[in-house]
């Protein structure tokens, strides 16, 4: 066979099996006190204010139904959506667009495919701070569906570009939903709709979709997704995107065009067989194209992708498993036609012993850099062309039982947007989680990046993420969570007229100890604390603002 799924054996037994009642409802304590404190600098003189103090005890309730064996229904009020386990760090320097962070909350992820479609189009960590939520998904024979809504005390949305997003957040409470649907006519054609919502009184955004899958056999498969928005934000919004000076000059010349409607599209053809596969992708986004309760990027963007690649199986005789050379080339525009990027690509994957894999690739690529007069968003005549090369290698695999390594190697050219021009490019990221025995666990991931100019340093930046985990049983555990950067940039080899933009030192560090205990999945008690701190130029040393300590209690009443 040729899938996981396929090979799955077959439960048997639970013929005469009836349902329970299946409700749950969980009432939860939260309580909790953050001190925070300003630090200033005026005139070359710092200022570390006094702690202020913030202390919170709220009571929530999650509901839970399972109407019957197919659709359920989860609720919650008052939730308590505070991040029970620190986000992994992310390195952002150099970086045009906004970094995508993985959503971890419960109410969220549960029955989250229901959702699911070609162009992922909610992304709910967008919705920071709700005071209720409910959501229903389900199946009925053919047909799927599954709906949502919440509020937020604010609304958070990305403002996309083609060369660069920001994040934009409007102070005011938003209601925010999503309905999706499927039904499968056959085993060879799906199609599925979708709609999601944003809105108060001073914006909205409503985007509906449509997508299709057609499958006519094992091998070959088609995916269309037709896709149309409707903006509308306040004219006192709009200016202060334009004037505040916080965002890019892009997404403030794009401020004139939020309001209005347009449409996206995304054709995908893949085939597949034994010993070879072949893509091509087509998507298009227009200029005014906006998805707000999703992590969508891009807008006034047209790309195509063509690839494919071979498979080589091993056997007994061999000391690896499964090789795969693949390759892809890729063209992107914006709607005038002016090109934004061509790239090449091909890697070689290799699955050997000790659960080994072992990715090398290499790309080539002509992409724009910054846009030279800022007061218009043309390309052609207006962004320089830099022919970026890289090399990159993945490599992971488990020597023993208890300890898994991952390596991960990118070196080569590539733009540097602060001063732009090309320069030479270093990455590496090694990791490793190692069992030491059946109570603790290991996870440290490093990242080490550094940037020059004619051999000169540019910058070096490192993130360090440790993660320390104690299982005293199958109910109880410790965790320590501790997240450092440290960038540094020789600012002498920047541009005059940037050089005041950055700090030449900055560093932070981010700790969380959590204790926890569970009866059972919903049942269960948290105790843990948390601070933060930073240094940059005008510190000497890393200095604590922020610092908490949290707990949360939860008792699940299932009848």
């Amino acid at each position: 066979q040729d899938c996981w799924v396929c090979q799955m054996p077959t439960l048997q037994g639970f013929r005469g099996a009836k349902q329970g009642n299946n409700l749950t409802v969980v009432p939860t304590l939260v309580s909790g006190q953050t001190q925070t404190r300003e630090i200033n600098t005026t005139n070359n003189q710092t200022t570390i204010e006094d702690w202020e103090d913030e202390s919170n005890t709220d009571v929530g309730l999650d509901f839970k139904w399972g109407i019957t064996p197919d659709v359920t229904l989860n609720a919650t009020l008052n939730p308590d959506f505070s991040q029970v386990e620190a986000d992994s760090g992310q390195l952002n320097v150099n970086n045009t667009f906004a970094l995508f962070t993985p959503e971890k909350r419960s109410f969220f992820l549960a029955n989250e495919d229901y959702f699911s479609t070609p162009l992922s189009l909610i992304y709910t960590r967008n919705i920071q701070d709700p005071d209720y939520g409910a959501k229903v998904t389900g199946k009925m024979g053919d047909h799927s569906f599954g709906g949502f809504v919440a509020n937020d005390k604010t609304s958070l949305f990305l403002l996309p570009g083609n060369l660069g997003s920001n994040v934009y957040e409007v102070d005011e409470k938003t209601t925010n939903g999503a309905l999706r649907y499927s039904y499968s006519v056959n085993d060879d054609l799906k199609m599925g709709a979708t709609t999601t919502i944003r809105k108060n009184s001073e914006y909205h955004n409503y985007l509906t979709s449509l997508d299709t899958r057609y499958q006519p056999n094992q091998n070959n498969r088609v995916n269309i997704q037709v896709l149309s928005s409707d903006t509308y934000l306040a004219q006192s919004y709009i200016d202060d995107i334009k004037n505040s000076g916080d965002y890019s000059s892009e997404q403030e010349l794009r401020a004139d065009n939020i309001n209005g409607t347009d449409t996206a599209y995304r054709i995908h053809y893949n085939h597949t067989n034994r010993d070879w596969f072949f893509d091509m992708t087509h998507m298009n986004i227009g200029e005014s194209f906006r998805a707000d309760l999703a992590f969508f990027n891009n807008t006034d963007h047209k790309k195509t992708v063509i690839g494919g690649g071979h498979i080589w199986r091993g056997n007994d005789e061999d000391w690896w498993t499964r090789v795969q050379l693949s390759g892809d080339v890729d063209w992107t525009h914006n709607q005038r036609g002016e090109k934004i990027e061509q790239e090449a690509e091909m890697y070689l994957n290799v699955n050997g012993p000790m659960q080994s894999f072992l990715r090398h690739g290499i790309a080539a690529r002509t992409k724009v850099g910054n846009r030279i007069d800022e007061t218009t968003l043309a390309i052609d005549g207006n962004t320089e062309e830099f022919d970026e090369v890289s090399f990159s290698s993945w490599m992971e695999f488990k020597p023993t039982s208890h300890i898994w390594l991952g390596n991960y190697l990118r070196l080569g050219t590539g733009i540097d947007y602060s001063n732009s021009r090309l320069s030479d490019v270093f990455v590496w990221e090694p990791k490793i989680t190692w069992h030491a025995n059946k109570h603790l666990e290991t996870k440290l991931a490093l990242k080490l990046s550094n940037m020059k100019y004619k051999g000169d340093d540019i910058y070096t930046a490192n993130l360090i993420d440790l993660r320390l985990s104690y299982q005293f049983n199958i109910r109880s555990f410790l965790r320590l969570s501790v997240v450092g950067y440290d960038i540094e940039r020789t600012l002498e080899n920047y541009l005059p007229e940037v050089r005041d933009d950055f700090n030449s030192n900055y560093k932070s560090v981010s700790a969380q100890l959590l204790f926890s205990y569970k009866v059972n999945p919903q049942t269960l008690f948290f105790v843990g604390y948390s601070d933060g701190g930073y240094q940059d130029d005008d510190l000497s040393k890393v200095t604590k603002n922020t610092r908490s300590v949290f707990l949360k209690m939860s008792y699940a009443w299932i009848m």
